[in-house]
């Protein structure tokens, strides 16, 4: 379902997910039901232009604290538009995700992605992408953004000021991808803020005990070489970790959401 707004704008509404609509009831059980028409997701589609802000706000005021994230799949467009809606998107605590094309790993988003210009998030799209709080997602392109806001934009979104850097001196036309390596550096997963607020409710488990865990599962499932005993003790006390902290922080971003959503809606 679109949302009213100009010819040719790119966002849609994705519904909202059983799943999710337990996750908030569980997180704060006095949130009303979502009503008809909640969203659970838009996704920003084509090129960003002129009315798509509007759109956005208006699904995200008709869909409460059940509207989780934004798919950015976009060729760029306008960058004050698309800082509007990044500004949107931290405003209420949501994801963004980038496609990825990653099959054998089990992982492809959108369900049609493929590696090429038609799945890339690039030019003002990283504006929005930027602004999540979680970032997720690696098709991304770097295109020449004029707008004098970027730079402090992207830094209130804590994005490190080479990105700005970037997108102010890159020749018209010109793109830059964005490695897998740099984005898992610079800006990848939880925002650095947000990072530090869940770490401190929840823990956290290092990449090399996420990667040992991976390692292990692998084994367990080929055999090749067979876990020792002690081998399966850890990778049991990996997973019990590694789930009690992501189960942790999800609520913890479920609940960060709704309040904000609560002390932003009208008595």
């Amino acid at each position: 379902m679109a949302a009213t707004a100009p010819a040719g704008a790119a966002v849609r509404c994705l519904p909202v997910s059983g799943d999710e609509v337990r996750r908030v009831v569980a997180a704060a059980p006095d949130t009303a039901p979502p009503a008809a028409g909640t969203c659970g997701a838009l996704a920003l589609t084509g090129e960003i232009r002129r009315g798509d802000g509007d759109a956005v706000a208006a699904l995200l005021a008709r869909s409460g604290p059940y509207l989780t994230r934004i798919d950015t799949v976009a060729r760029g467009g306008d960058a004050g538009e698309a800082m509007r809606i990044g500004r949107l998107i931290r405003a209420r605590h949501l994801t963004t995700v980038a496609p990825h094309y990653r099959p054998d790993r089990g992982g492809v988003f959108p369900p049609h992605c493929k590696p090429g210009a038609e799945c890339v998030c690039a030019g003002a799209c990283f504006l929005v992408w930027a602004a999540g709080v979680e970032r997720l997602g690696e098709h991304l392109l770097l295109r020449r953004v004029a707008e004098p806001e970027a730079a402090a934009y992207l830094a209130a979104m804590e994005v490190p000021p080479a990105y700005a850097a970037t997108l102010a001196s890159l020749p018209a036309g010109a793109s830059r991808p964005l490695s897998e390596e740099r984005l898992a550096a610079d800006l990848k997963g939880l925002a650095p803020a947000e990072r530090q607020r869940v770490t401190a409710t929840c823990g956290a488990y290092s990449e090399a005990e996420a990667i040992d865990e991976l390692a292990l599962a692998a084994r367990r499932r080929t055999g090749t070489p067979r876990l020792t005993p002690a081998e399966e003790q850890r990778l049991g006390l990996l997973r019990e970790k590694t789930s009690a902290v992501d189960r942790c922080r999800a609520a913890a971003l479920t609940l960060e959401r709704v309040r904000r959503w609560n002390e932003a809606a009208p008595p």
